[in-house]
């Protein structure tokens, strides 16, 4: 019920604690702090994706976990998740791994949806055309990891 904005004095939103249908989480890869505040991959020495970050499936498990621990009233949807990477089969794995752990949450916690990010190749506002992280490459053709995706959704 309470928008929070820093810089800004708080603002009390009352329409905000019961008009939501669905909290959508939109996760990638965890991500480290060091000591001196600076954001980067976690962990340090782990596989990196074309984004410079280790994506991690458990991850994604967990963040589902903790905010329905936070709220637990709350139907919940994975919003977005993907992974930028060229290397096919690697794709191909860490999505089968991520759609392991939504399944789980289906049932452990009743999620509500899964929507992948994005389902075509396309531009990266960081990284131009450079990251793939679609089912489809740009052309249209299939990855591998689109038919990993559609044989859990089936």
């Amino acid at each position: 019920g309470m928008l929070e904005l820093e810089g800004r004095a708080p603002v009390e939103v009352p329409a905000l604690v019961s008009g939501v249908d669905i909290v959508g989480i939109v996760h990638d890869h965890p991500i480290g702090v060091s000591a001196e505040g600076r954001l980067g991959p976690w962990p340090p020495d782990a596989r990196r994706a074309t984004d410079g970050f280790a994506p991690e499936p458990d991850e994604l498990a967990v963040a589902l976990h903790r905010t329905h621990e936070a709220l637990p009233d709350a139907v919940l949807a994975v919003a977005g998740h993907g992974v930028p990477t060229d290397d096919d089969a690697w794709h191909d794995h860490l999505i089968a791994r991520s759609l392991d752990r939504v399944q789980e949450a289906v049932a452990d916690i009743g999620l509500a949806g899964y929507f992948h990010d994005s389902g075509v190749d396309g531009y990266e506002w960081a990284l131009g055309f450079g990251a793939r992280r679609g089912l489809l490459r740009r052309d249209r053709t299939r990855r591998p990891a689109a038919t990993t995706f559609a044989s859990a959704a089936g």
